[in-house]
């Protein structure tokens, strides 16, 4: 899996609490500042997506806010999200 996380390096150790084996390098350039690459082998997108959306990082991943223009992918996104209003209500609150 890979994402791009505009945010900048100040969100790399929350993100590594998150993924513990995730590669993450600074992605900024010059037009582009503040933007982070992560690299995660071994996890599908549908528990990356979970982890980044509970963990209020969907806001920062281009990964996810390019699945939220596709009105078919968001609407499997918007079942995912009352499973895990089920699953794991603790983020609901």
């Amino acid at each position: 899996m890979y994402d791009l996380i505009y945010g900048g390096n100040e969100y790399k150790d929350e993100l590594l609490s998150l993924f513990s084996d995730a590669i993450i390098e600074n992605a900024s350039d010059d037009i582009h500042q503040d933007r982070i690459s992560i690299t995660i082998k071994g996890i599908d997108e549908k528990e990356y997506r979970k982890k980044i959306i509970l963990n209020g990082f969907h806001e920062m991943s281009l990964y996810v806010q390019t699945i939220m223009l596709d009105k078919e992918y968001f609407k499997i996104l918007e079942k995912e999200i009352e499973e895990w209003k089920t699953t794991d209500p603790e983020y609901f609150k």
